[in-house]
């Protein structure tokens, strides 16, 4: 249920700093399964909670392995990706931002993430 509900953005996140397929997936295991081991349950995680443990973890992960984050999201192509992964932004924050509601800020994430999931597979 967890992987389900979190592991596309998780990946995306990981993806966006990493802009590196085979690195993003090495460090996605990792980062996954610390973030399996420090919840409690699933009800008690939310999307904010995996982003920002996820952009945490990715960036140390990165620094162990002398590694800088990449930034591959630019901020005019993918606004709202770029306030939650990159500024660090809660999906709250990021609506208030954007002048938008909440609601419209969670279609808008699932549209950019799959527009970006499409132009990365592409590399």
């Amino acid at each position: 249920m967890l992987y389900e509900k979190f592991s596309g953005v998780m990946y995306a996140v990981v993806l966006s700093l990493t802009n590196d397929k085979e690195i993003a997936g090495v460090i996605f295991s990792d980062t996954f399964f610390k973030f399996q081991q420090t919840i409690n349950s699933v009800s008690q995680s939310s999307l904010g909670s995996a982003i920002k443990f996820t952009k945490e973890f990715t960036v140390e992960h990165m620094k162990r392995l002398d590694l800088l984050p990449k930034p591959c999201v630019h901020p005019n192509e993918f606004v709202l990706l770029h306030l939650i992964f990159r500024a660090g932004s809660s999906l709250h924050d990021a609506a208030a931002a954007l002048n938008i509601s909440v609601t419209d800020a969670q279609k808008r994430l699932h549209t950019e993430l799959a527009a970006f999931r499409k132009r990365q597979a592409k590399l």
